[in-house]
């Protein structure tokens, strides 16, 4: 079994001013939301491959990855939802998302992952990213249900990593993954990782709000899970 670290963080933007921060983030495979592309390319050439890609504005997506077979694939979401990335890395499909709102956060989502899901069954899926996923906001836009979707990945054999850690149930969190305005009174869990069941959990970190959160630094924290990888 070969161990597979990956992690996902949104920077809130000025990944340029934050790359001390990025460097913590001790993983293989590493999802970075609000990514300008002038950020990424300072941060690329240190990786063995990395991948961008742009949303409507003028922040993007970004993945980087120290293992060169990382391969990202053409993805289109339909209905012009954004902003994802297909990737694959040896038998592992992943989906990398930064969910914007289209009326509301989890109808994009919602949209993204029924069309990975439909692609020929790969033998390990990972789902990760900055999903705005929470089923809070389902009583304010009821476009689509936050808890319908989780259910619909756990049936596909899918679960997040974070509440498989935790014990803890979709809706029912203890920790935070990101603070809205930055407020430590403004909770909300949105950011995750998924992984299919063949893909055993050895490790999960939440990062520290104390150490993540404020003036000059975010509003989320990095989530970081170590997978043994078959084979």
């Amino acid at each position: 079994m070969t161990p597979l670290r990956i992690a996902t963080w949104n920077c809130a933007d000025g990944l340029e001013r934050k790359a001390a921060l990025f460097h913590r983030i001790a993983a293989d495979l590493i999802v970075v939301s609000e990514v300008r592309r002038a950020a990424f390319a300072a941060l690329a050439p240190g990786f063995a491959a990395a991948h961008y890609t742009p949303s409507s504005s003028a922040r993007g997506i970004a993945t980087f990855c120290r293992h060169p077979g990382l391969m990202q694939h053409p993805f289109a979401a339909p209905d012009g939802a954004e902003c994802f990335q297909r990737l694959t890395l040896g038998t592992v499909d992943i989906l990398a998302a930064w969910v914007k709102p289209q009326g509301s956060y989890t109808a994009p989502a919602a949209k993204a992952i029924a069309r990975f899901l439909r692609r020929p069954r790969a033998a390990h899926r990972i789902v990760l990213g900055d999903l705005n996923l929470n089923p809070g906001f389902d009583r304010v836009k009821a476009t689509g249900r936050a808890t319908a979707l989780v259910a619909k990945l756990g049936r596909a054999g899918i679960r997040s990593l974070y509440h498989q850690h935790m014990a803890e149930d979709f809706g029912a969190e203890t920790r935070a993954t990101h603070f809205f305005l930055r407020n430590a009174a403004r909770p909300f869990h949105i950011d995750f990782i998924f992984a299919s069941g063949g893909l055993r959990l050895n490790h999960f970190e939440l990062g520290d709000p104390l150490h993540w959160i404020g003036t000059g630094l975010g509003d989320h924290v990095p989530l970081t899970a170590e997978l043994a990888l078959p084979g």
